[in-house]
């Protein structure tokens, strides 16, 4: 989050302004608080939710770099099949939804994949391949 100490009213409600700004400082909220002893106060603490979110977008990257190398289009709907430990597939489950949406999946397999790229994340690490 950011903090600001202002005394402009206006900056408060200019919803358009403080998006560009959370886009630009990469932050998800901006706080409003006079108290704070600096203009600003960055608040740069990486919580687990915030990590699992970067994995989760990472994870996401990798899976749509490998649509792009077999030329499938974003329209294409295609299977994820892993191979990874029990802690890859909690991640992978309690994510689906969003790597689903995300990397246009209409299934996501826990099966052997022999003939895949191996990916790590973290701690993490996978045996990807994708089916049309």
């Amino acid at each position: 989050s950011l903090k600001l100490k202002t005394k402009n009213e206006k900056l408060k409600t200019d919803k358009e302004l403080l998006d560009l700004i959370k886009a630009e400082v990469n932050v998800k909220k901006i706080i409003f608080d006079n108290k704070i002893k600096n203009e600003i106060e960055l608040d740069i603490d990486i919580t687990e939710e915030l990590k699992q979110e970067g994995m989760v977008r990472e994870f996401t990257r990798k899976i749509q770099g490998m649509r792009k190398k077999e030329n499938l289009t974003p329209q294409d709907k295609v299977e994820l099949i892993i191979e990874t430990n029990e802690k890859g597939k909690e991640f992978v489950n309690k994510f689906e939804d969003e790597i689903k949406k995300s990397a246009n999946l209409f299934k996501v397999t826990f099966s052997p994949t022999p003939e895949s790229d191996e990916i790590k994340i973290e701690e993490l690490t996978f045996k990807i391949e994708i089916k049309k």
